[in-house]
């Protein structure tokens, strides 16, 4: 199945981030939610911390159906 790979980064606004993973989901897609800072942890602009899935150096791209930024 091909996934969908949502980007994170330090300052991400939450909802803008996290709302579209949620309603993804519950679709049934398969999000891997993506940090860019070389640790999964990323913090939100308003100090909210999200342990993301995977790390951008780690993941092979091959299998994708979007990239999410």
């Amino acid at each position: 199945m091909s996934k969908i790979y949502v980007f994170f980064a330090d300052g991400f606004e939450t909802v803008e981030a996290l709302a579209p993973v949620d309603v993804m989901r519950r679709a049934g897609l398969e999000v891997v939610t993506t940090s860019i800072m070389g640790r999964k942890e990323v913090i939100s602009a308003h100090g909210v911390v999200v342990v993301t899935d995977a790390l951008f150096e780690d993941v092979n791209f091959a299998d994708a159906a979007a990239l999410v930024l």
